[in-house]
């Protein structure tokens, strides 16, 4: 007996010492916890079977929610409604992070991972640090450029149309467009997906050709997070189509009464469709309608903001008729929503080089403030030709006028290049600028917020 005991006591003094070797720290009830805890399972990606095909119809009839009061934006009567302004009625302080060389010029949109983000540009998927600084590429793509000077074309035989990060699973969902075409000759697009994981422990970046193609998309934009699945933007759609992880249809939502059909003779896309992630939720848009919805899962829309351009309110068939005028009617040009703020842009007549150069498209902002439900605008009205004409007056440190073109956690954020530097602010000189704008490269550009 007393040989047992021994031996017991032995066990346990070699149990316990092993434990406090690996945690001095612990304490007995710590350590318990600690011995109790199951080991973190390995992230794994949706199974989706080889050669599935996603049965034909739609699972859920689309629902709206009405819990929330619909907040009405009267836009005729906020244009009316202007008020003077300058940067430091909103904020003390403008940051910039300047993004560095990336290999090739443009501008992206992070998205964020644990300790920082990812960002899809022309020539790949890059990895940013938490201070938006480039850290290195994940995904490559094979670019070829040719043209001149005033024409440029950029080929790519693959490349990534849309992505986000889910969170829960630890992997990026995408769109893939390929070189391989369907009978109408059109680039086929395929939904897959990889771990953050696997890429990031890649010795090199993973060329996009070897990435999984999954689910043909067939002629979709972009995808986006719901609860419960994914969503898919379609060009030139009327509605949102909403999928579950094997790629089964869950619902189409149709926002309002759209007409389906298309006008002869040349197409013109004069307004875009809005989405945008915030709180976490899918926020939707249908382009030449009034209300933005918050996607609450697969199948339930809450409409939030009904965005009413009274008689300047465009039809959708008049929308996408080349030969319709538009010098009086009202277009959404950008939304963005962060958490004290709505910022929205709209044009008088359809934007495009020539509208710009002749001086016939407006561009006017219009802030609402949320905790004050109040709508007002403010505008520079000899230059109203330009997209930046209109912007925030910066009379923190002098430099950019600002109005954000992205949200990121929350907060408004502007993206600024070498180009856009000339195009926007062509009376800026380089010696006036701020320390962090001035000698910016080709394939550089800068994030700029406010605090």
């Amino acid at each position: 007996m007393k040989i047992i005991l021994l031996l017991s006591g032995l066990f346990l003094l070699f149990s316990f010492s092993s434990c406090r070797n690996k945690n001095p720290n612990l304490s007995k009830e710590e350590l318990l916890t600690e011995l109790n805890r199951e080991p973190e399972k390995k992230k794994e990606l949706p199974v989706i079977p080889e050669g599935y095909v996603p049965p034909a119809g739609i699972k859920y009839t689309a629902e709206r929610d009405f819990s929330v009061p619909l907040v009405r934006l009267d836009i005729v009567a906020g244009l009316k409604n202007e008020q003077p302004v300058k940067l430091s009625d909103f904020a003390k302080e403008v940051v910039y992070y300047r993004v560095g060389d990336l290999g090739m010029a443009g501008i992206g949109y992070p998205i964020a991972i644990p300790g920082g983000y990812v960002m899809n540009m022309l020539n790949g998927v890059w990895l940013l640090k938490s201070d938006f600084a480039a850290d290195r590429m994940l995904i490559k793509y094979d670019v070829t450029i040719s043209g001149n000077k005033s024409f440029t074309m950029i080929n790519r035989p693959a490349y990534i149309s849309g992505l986000y990060y889910n969170e829960e699973m630890r992997f990026l969902h995408y769109t893939l467009v390929t070189e391989d075409t369907n009978e109408d000759g059109k680039r086929n697009i395929y939904v897959g997906t990889v771990l953050l994981d696997e890429l990031l422990s890649a010795p090199a970046s993973v060329d996009v050709q070897n990435l999984k193609k999954e689910l043909n998309a067939g002629r979709t934009g972009g995808i986006y997070p719901v609860k419960g699945g994914y969503a898919l933007s379609g060009y030139y759609s009327t509605g949102l189509y909403t999928f579950d992880m094997k790629g089964d249809t869950l619902c189409y939502f149709e926002p309002g009464t759209v007409s389906r059909e298309w006008p002869q003779g040349t197409i013109r896309g004069a307004e875009s469709s809005d989405y945008y992630l915030y709180n976490g939720l899918l926020h939707y848009r249908l382009n030449y309608t009034d209300t933005v919805f918050q996607v609450l899962d697969a199948s339930t829309f809450r409409p939030v903001y009904k965005i009413d351009l009274g008689n300047y309110q465009v039809d959708r068939l008049d929308g996408l008729k080349a030969s319709f005028s538009l010098a009086e009617k009202y277009l959404v040009w950008g939304i963005v929503e962060t958490d004290d703020r709505l910022y929205l842009r709209i044009t008088q007549d359809y934007d495009c080089p020539s509208t710009r150069k002749s001086g016939a498209v407006k561009f006017y902002q219009l802030i609402y403030e949320k905790k004050d439900k109040r709508l007002y605008s403010f505008m520079n009205r000899e230059n109203l030709s330009q997209p930046g004409g209109g912007n925030i007056p910066n009379d923190l440190d002098n430099g950019l006028p600002f109005w954000p073109d992205r949200q990121i956690g929350g907060k408004p954020y502007m993206a600024i290049n070498k180009r856009l530097l000339g195009e926007y602010f062509p009376n800026v000189k380089q010696d006036q600028l701020p320390a962090a704008l001035q000698g910016l490269g080709e394939n550089e550009f800068v994030l700029i917020t406010i605090k």
